[in-house]
């Protein structure tokens, strides 16, 4: 099948590839939901000081 555009095909996973567990994907809708009862969610938005915390949370 022929590349179209940008699109390559790997031929092998990258060292720099990250893969997403389960446990992660926990974390993250752990600390959005913390955030949430902070009230940092408004109109069906995460707030700028939401995005912030949830990184300082997962990086922990």
């Amino acid at each position: 099948m022929p590349n179209k555009g940008n699109i390559t095909e790997a031929t092998q996973p990258s060292k720099d590839n990250l893969r997403w567990s389960d446990d992660m994907d926990e974390a993250l809708l752990n600390a959005l939901a913390e955030e949430a009862l902070k009230g940092n969610r408004h109109d069906n938005s995460w707030k700028i000081e939401a995005y912030a915390n949830v990184v300082k949370t997962l990086k922990k």
